[in-house]
């Protein structure tokens, strides 16, 4: 599961599938639907990423007929499911099941795939036209990006989390065009 989505976040969509389904195999015979619902939502972020929309659809199909209780696979595969709604020009949709992934992740304290949910919810407010909502909800995700990096001592890495994580990339990408920027004026008297 790990390399497999180790490609996801590089973009390397075709050996990321394979080692995907398989974990997904090796994950059921065990019995742990959590495991299955996540690297389900990770195919359908590849299968989004590479344009196979009607492969994304069947995966969410799989994942519906799993036990989705797990805060952290539940919430991660509702902001995949958003993802493919906003891709399909289905903005309503795609608010809805960012906004429950939003919710989820905040009632549970979800750290893994958070930045994933943020993005998720921040692109969704906006594809609905609410660049108010979308600041609010980027500020809260700021401040919990933030929050992460500073439990990490090593500056190289801290800086590897910020800038090549993909969806903490898109976070502060997404800060730097819709936050007021603080000018030095603004911080004298």
């Amino acid at each position: 599961m790990i390399l497999g989505a180790v490609y996801l976040r590089q973009a390397r969509f075709e050996p990321a599938v394979p080692l995907l389904i398989e974990a997904c195999k090796g994950y059921g015979k065990l019995g742990s639907p959590a495991f299955q619902v996540e690297i389900l939502a990770h195919l359908i972020a590849v299968y989004c990423g590479c344009g196979e929309l009607s492969r994304a659809h069947e995966t969410i199909a799989r994942a519906s007929l799993l036990d989705r209780t797990d805060p952290t696979s539940g919430a991660y595969l509702l902001a995949c499911r958003s993802t493919l709604a906003r891709i399909e020009g289905r903005a309503s949709d795609a608010l809805a099941d960012a906004k429950s992934a939003w919710k989820i992740a905040r009632e549970h304290g979800v750290q893994e795939f958070g930045g994933v949910v943020a993005v998720s919810y921040v692109e969704s407010l906006l594809a609905t036209g609410d660049r108010s909502g979308a600041r609010s909800a980027l500020e809260e995700a700021e401040k919990w990006l933030s929050a992460q990096a500073a439990k990490i001592d090593d500056p190289d890495l801290r800086s590897c989390f910020l800038d090549e994580v993909p969806e903490h990339r898109r976070i502060r990408e997404l800060s730097e065009s819709l936050l007021p920027a603080v000018s030095s004026s603004d911080c004298q008297e």
